[in-house]
């Protein structure tokens, strides 16, 4: 559904952005 989230959004969370920089 439109309101999903798309897969790649944890790149928008800055504690996932940390761990993946």
């Amino acid at each position: 559904t439109p309101d999903d989230p798309p897969p790649d959004f944890p790149f928008l969370h800055p504690r996932v952005n940390l761990d993946l920089e």
